[in-house]
């Protein structure tokens, strides 16, 4: 006959049991919890990106770079802009979970060419950065959409943002 483990023995297995399953459930509510966050954020930047204040139309570079920034903040970025003159080709350097972005902001009636590209290539050597990004209203050329792709950078309308 096998004897049964001493009552000591059994508690600290049930404990262990008990522990692992309970990680297990908060882990899972975690994720959850973060899911949920997501698509909650989501959601709300959708209903805000709609319109930049003041229409799209009568908007200078400047406002359309506020509104980009103010996006950005939106999806958790933190964000910093440049001096207009001397900011090598960048609009906003942006920084989240020690990721840094740089953003070009080009408020146009058409799209946008290849010249934006290859600045905000250089500023994201410049600064060291991971992403690049053109942000446009207008879209982009097919000559801008050639070089994005060999270079990485991203070319994004500013209802795009939030999926960085």
């Amino acid at each position: 006959m096998v004897p049964s483990p001493p009552a000591a023995e059994v508690q600290a297995v049930a404990l262990a049991a008990v522990a692992a399953i309970s990680t297990g459930v908060l882990v899972r509510l975690a994720y959850w919890r973060r899911l949920l966050r997501r698509k909650w954020l989501a959601r709300a930047f959708r209903q805000d990106v709609a319109q930049p204040p003041g229409g799209t139309g009568r908007q200078s570079g400047a406002d359309y770079e506020q509104h980009c920034a103010v996006l950005l903040r939106k999806a958790g970025w933190q964000t910093v802009l440049t001096a207009g003159s001397g900011d090598q080709g960048s609009d906003i350097l942006a920084r989240r979970r020690r990721r840094v972005l740089v953003v070009q902001c080009k408020h146009h009636a058409r799209p946008v060419g290849n010249r934006a590209v290859q600045e905000v290539f250089a500023a994201q050597r410049h600064h060291d950065a991971h992403l690049a990004a053109v942000v446009s209203n207008a879209g982009f050329t097919r000559a801008a959409q050639a070089l994005a792709a060999t270079t990485g950078v991203r070319l994004l309308h500013h209802r795009d943002l939030g999926t960085l």
